[in-house]
């Protein structure tokens, strides 16, 4: 099974004003770290569901991803 998980941080949880959306802005490396735990905690989802190969892919690319930023 594949899953494809697709994520922008102005529907993250806690994301609340543009501080947390521009790379400007003094909250945009914490909307970072919450944008980054709701995939991963999805990702986490799609193992116990049984997507373990393409969910690790899956994590691999959103942790180049934030390291890159």
């Amino acid at each position: 099974m594949k899953i494809y998980i697709s994520a922008d941080i102005e529907r993250i949880s806690g994301v609340v004003n543009r501080s947390h959306t521009s790379t400007k802005g003094n909250n945009y490396e914490r909307a970072r770290e919450l944008m980054t735990n709701e995939v991963n905690v999805s990702i986490e989802g799609a193992i116990k569901a049984g997507s373990i190969l393409e969910a690790y892919r899956a994590r691999m690319v959103m942790t180049a991803l934030a390291s890159e930023v």
